[in-house]
């Protein structure tokens, strides 16, 4: 369960300040209100504003006006919820549309009020806001709703589910992906290869890493999303709200794609190669159209699906689907990524 290969690991980088308590954590996005002159003042004629300009301007200086045009004042602060996009077992996603900038947003919330549900969104928040990078959905604001509950207001992606254009099940899907060949799917997975080596840059373990938490936009964009089960490498977290990878001692992940070490909650054994495995779990489903843990009963729960996941039964990817034509060096990545022991 050890001597994986892995990516480097630098030394986690701490910021200068953060929040001690999650109630610091969320007034960092208070909004306030400001009154402002209404009405639109008019623009002076071209003549006045060519004679204003300072005798030696530099041309290569922009040019703006001495005194802006009066507008009228943005709306109140906050935001106002819209439909629903998806839930999962502890929390909901619904589009939401923020006042103060007339802009579409994603707000997420708990579903269960429990101190081990609030912890984990907690950590979410503070993994997911630090990890700024392009393919790593950004995060706007942590706010707590009238309820007492948190809400975590994230970057609303216009897009289309990973999982989805892997195994499209409507018209629409199948349209998207009709021309696609191997390499669309390898593009997006090393986007989130970059992503994953950015966190682990930052030492952050992501611990559920699958095609359904990835979202692809319609221009190409590739965001890693649901940074619930993250924790923290190392002796010393980036941020206090995010746990110790050490101290877990949980199951937490998807099944059908775990490392040996997190189908056996051994958070000890946790490293950069626990992701690493998920990453290979993902290129063997790109080649094989299937996640490597299952059982011969398809319709086997997650506990007979882990006990595979604990003894790393991988079915070689040519008897997996033995109609395709899978390139040898795809496989042998895949399969090294998958690796009981760091050192084969």
């Amino acid at each position: 369960m050890k001597d994986r290969p892995h990516l480097r690991q630098s030394t986690p980088v701490v910021p200068a300040a953060v929040p001690k308590t999650p109630s610091s954590f969320a007034t960092a996005g208070t909004i306030i209100s400001i009154d402002q002159p209404t009405g639109l003042a008019p623009s002076p004629s071209l003549d006045a504003q060519l004679a204003a300009i300072p005798v030696g301007h530099d041309p290569s200086a922009t040019l703006r006006p001495a005194t802006m045009a009066a507008t009228s004042p943005p709306p109140s602060g906050g935001y106002d919820l819209l439909h629903e996009l998806g839930r999962g077992g502890m929390g909901a996603v619904h589009a939401a549309e923020q006042r103060a900038f007339a802009r579409r947003v994603a707000v997420k919330s708990l579903l269960l009020d429990s101190e081990i549900a609030r912890r984990g969104f907690w950590a979410e928040a503070a993994a997911t806001a630090l990890l700024e990078h392009p393919n790593i959905v950004p995060v706007h604001d942590l706010l707590i709703g009238k309820d007492g509950l948190p809400r975590l207001v994230m970057k609303l992606v216009e897009g289309t589910n990973w999982k989805r254009l892997l195994h499209p099940e409507n018209d629409a899907d199948r349209a998207k992906v009709a021309e696609w060949e191997i390499d669309q799917h390898l593009e997006i997975l090393l986007k989130v290869c970059d992503a994953i080596a950015f966190a682990h840059t930052r030492g952050i373990l992501h611990r559920d890493l699958k095609p359904e938490n990835v979202m692809v936009g319609g221009f190409g964009e590739v965001l890693v999303m649901d940074w619930g089960c993250a924790v923290a490498l190392g002796d010393h977290p980036p941020h206090p709200l995010i746990p110790l990878a050490k101290t877990s001692r949980v199951i937490i992940g998807t099944p059908a794609y775990m490392a040996p070490e997190l189908a056996c909650g051994d958070g000890k054994a946790l490293g950069t190669w626990s992701d690493i495995y998920l990453l290979g779990a993902i290129l063997y489903e790109i080649l094989t159209g299937t996640a490597p843990h299952r059982t011969a009963d398809r319709a086997a729960d997650a506990r007979v699906v882990l006990a595979c996941a604990r003894r790393s039964e991988i079915e070689p990817p040519g008897n997996r689907a033995p109609g395709r034509a899978l390139p040898d060096e795809l496989v042998t990545l895949a399969l090294v990524a998958m690796k009981r022991k760091r050192s084969e």
